[in-house]
């Protein structure tokens, strides 16, 4: 089963659950471009890791 990465609508509905903000003030609020940045940025580490132990 592959992993599922969270995207930029997951950092939204989580913040408006943890922070009780809705998510609508949060996307204008929130710096979104770094959020993305940051939430793709562990993904790409571990996607190269795994292909070098399992293969492409």
């Amino acid at each position: 089963m592959a992993p599922r990465y969270l995207d930029i609508a997951d950092f939204l509905l989580i913040g408006e659950e943890v922070l009780g903000i809705e998510a609508e003030v949060l996307e204008k609020m929130a710096n979104l471009p770094l959020a993305d940045s940051a939430l793709n940025a562990p993904a790409g580490w571990m996607r190269a890791r795994l292909e070098k132990v399992v293969g492409p």
